[in-house]
């Protein structure tokens, strides 16, 4: 009988994790792609205390990583297939095979949102491009998206690219000063407000053509000189089907006093949660309190 199992391997489990064994209990930590989750394909990791200068998201996950195994948590890279939460014995299973815990801590994050495009008129269209930042050296770029995630990609994108849009349907970028006026003062970007990805051509694995709509007006502004790259940060898509019928939910994310759910010995933590700010700092913070709280629960128990 393992004492936790945690679900997702990005900060907040990691914490729950470091935060579990460092009370003597044993943990076993399922995560299905790597280390670090959904902040390794950031470019740049800002405002989190302690980071190297410009730490990115692929060396601030192998970091996560390496503090798993100093404390000997085992991880096992497997995708989680179903659970059970009720009673006193909670049970994961894998295509492989099932455990049983005393508790379960539920860190399984989000997923990027792609944009709502298809193949349209007989041409590829690719609803989301990931490609590695220094792919982009001396090509025009555009990014979707007006957040402070996708400002601060689109301002390392700066560094390499010739010219980048940054595509809002919003009106203005909602993004904080620090970023803002960093793109307000670089003549290497576009900024269409009020404006989405109407549509890409793609040939022979490029895009060729961007069409931009803007959405008050319905006038569309073609780009048709590439190969272009596009990248996507619109938002995430909660990664909780697995418990849409066993906890309390509320627009796919599970429903906490922070990290209690409605199931005594089944925690929540970090993007997963219904929270107004999702930030490294907070999924560490709810990912050491689910630590902490897994063990007073099998303590008192």
């Amino acid at each position: 009988m393992i004492d936790v199992i945690i679900i997702g391997g990005g900060p907040a489990g990691v914490a729950a994790a470091n935060y579990a064994r460092a009370r003597g209990l044993e943990v076993l930590l399922f995560e299905k792609n790597r280390i670090g989750g959904l902040i390794t394909l950031t470019t740049i990791v800002s405002h989190y205390p302690g980071l190297d200068t410009d730490e990115s998201g692929e060396s601030f996950g192998i970091k996560l990583e390496e503090q798993l195994n100093s404390n000997d948590t085992k991880v096992i890279f497997e995708k989680v297939e179903k659970v059970e939460l009720e009673g006193e014995i909670k049970t994961v299973y894998t295509s492989n095979s099932k455990y049983e815990a005393k508790t379960i801590i539920i860190a399984t994050g989000s997923e990027p949102k792609l944009p709502p495009i298809d193949k349209t008129d007989g041409y590829l269209i690719k609803p989301n491009v990931y490609e590695k930042i220094a792919d982009a050296k001396d090509k025009e770029v555009f990014v979707l998206g007006g957040s402070d995630g996708a400002c601060k990609e689109a301002i390392s994108l700066a560094r390499y690219a010739r010219r980048v849009h940054i595509v809002q349907n919003q009106n203005a970028l909602l993004t904080i000063h620090e970023f803002k006026e960093q793109i307000e003062n670089n003549d290497k970007f576009i900024v269409h407000t009020s404006s989405e990805l109407e549509s890409l051509k793609v040939d022979k694995d490029e895009i060729t053509e961007v069409n931009i709509i803007d959405i008050v007006t319905g006038k569309v502004k073609q780009y048709a000189d590439g190969p272009y790259l596009v990248f996507a940060y619109i938002g995430q898509t909660p990664n909780s089907s697995l418990f849409i019928d066993l906890l309390e939910m509320e627009d796919g994310y599970i429903k906490s006093d922070g990290i209690r759910t409605s199931i005594p010995g089944v925690y929540s933590c970090g993007d997963i949660n219904v929270k107004e700010m999702r930030q490294i700092s907070t999924a560490v913070s709810d990912g050491t309190l689910a630590g902490i709280e897994a063990y007073n629960y099998i303590r008192k128990g």
